[in-house]
């Protein structure tokens, strides 16, 4: 019997390759199609075809889901500007759209943020817009095509706090920063000694629980989940982690910088995602494990050989 074909969108980047390591792990049943703008450096199987969103165009498989990883992060508004930025986000919105009008997918899953949830909060209490928030007014806008769209079964993640053995641009991230301190032998500098929270998920756990509810329900739209510790608590885990691998004496080193409240309640409510995880046996890694999966990534960025 010859597979399903699921589209992963965004393939050569952090949630895109967990997608597609997902997708031809613990749903072996499919055949992948990872999209990227280039050409990617993987090799094709039978199983997972890479290829560029233009290769695509030609293709006519009958498309069975899609997880659609593709977006222009928020650390990319100032370097190319906010005009670019919102054409080069429209112009991903607009390939998502057509695709949905010509494979006509069953399902369909998308990685948002929290920071649609920030950008829903200024516009409800009408507070001054800044370049910043294009990024979360953008995958509001994604959230609310796909969420209105026909497609019979949609699961959308708005994304917090993730970890994983695919991450990119790590020196954006406070468990990417920690980690490429530690690997230098640097002690581990915290801006604020205010208390400070997130929930870390795997990327690839939480990547598990959106596939399973884009198969299991109609519409849903959760905040990701995982487990809360304090950026102080996390610091101190990561200098944990290396001085025992590597028997050194990395410390954490704290600023007098004030945290704002903004950040200091980076998470959402997270009870849905929860008893989704515990429906699907999904369960939370440990801390020390999420640092253990992310220092691969962090160190395979910085050039270091790594054989996992």
């Amino acid at each position: 019997m010859e597979k399903e074909t699921v589209v992963v969108t965004g393939a050569s980047g952090w949630l895109g390759r967990s997608a597609v390591s997902v997708l031809s792990g613990e749903f072996n049943n499919y055949r992948v199609i990872a999209l990227s703008r280039k050409k990617s450096i993987y090799k094709s199987t039978d199983d997972i075809i890479y290829m560029t969103y233009d290769d695509f165009l030609g293709n006519n498989n009958e498309i069975t889901g899609l997880v659609h990883t593709a977006f222009i992060t928020k650390n990319y508004i100032e370097e190319i500007g906010p005009l670019e930025y919102v054409n080069q986000n429209s112009k991903i919105h607009e390939w998502l759209i057509s695709f949905i009008k010509m494979k006509d997918p069953k399902w369909t899953v998308a990685i948002s943020s929290g920071a649609t949830k920030q950008y829903v909060d200024k516009v409800e209490t009408n507070l001054a817009l800044t370049d910043s928030d294009l990024y979360g007014k953008m995958k509001f806008e994604e959230e609310e095509a796909l969420l209105g769209s026909e497609i019979p079964n949609v699961a959308i993640g708005r994304l917090w706090a993730a970890s994983g053995r695919y991450m990119q641009n790590h020196k954006i991230y406070a468990l990417g920063q920690f980690i490429e301190a530690a690997i230098s032998g640097n002690n581990i500098k915290i801006a604020s000694k205010d208390p400070v929270y997130r929930r870390y998920i795997d990327a690839e756990d939480f990547m598990k629980v959106l596939i399973m509810a884009a198969l299991d329900n109609k519409r849903s739209l959760f905040d990701s989940g995982g487990i809360r510790t304090s950026i102080e608590n996390l610091a101190d885990e990561v200098a944990s982690f290396f001085n025992l691998k590597n028997s050194t004496e990395i410390r954490v080193e704290f600023g007098l910088k004030k945290s704002t409240q903004e950040n200091s309640n980076y998470f959402a409510k997270s009870e849905e995602f929860t008893k989704l995880q515990q429906k699907y046996k999904v369960i939370d890694r440990s801390i020390t494990e999420q640092i253990e999966r992310t220092s691969i990534a962090v160190m395979s960025n910085l050039g270091y050989k790594n054989d996992k």
